[in-house]
């Protein structure tokens, strides 16, 4: 979760994106895919980067600026 924007990531593993819930309305707002499968999402609260740790891929770490 990301107490500045009151925005929670939960990653989707098997549907291969992430799904950003409104905090406040508890309404998801959007869903982004994400070309990997997401295991565990870290937000920056500063940046509101998201990492994500996953499989499937090359490179088993994601960055995203949602």
């Amino acid at each position: 979760m990301n107490p500045n924007t009151n925005r929670i990531y939960v990653a989707n593993d098997f549907s291969n994106n992430v799904s950003v819930i409104d905090g406040a309305t508890n309404t998801v707002i959007a869903t982004v895919g994400v070309g990997g499968v997401p295991r565990g999402v870290v937000v920056n609260p500063n940046t509101n980067a998201i990492y994500l740790l996953g499989y499937g891929v090359s490179n088993p770490y994601f960055e995203y600026y949602i």
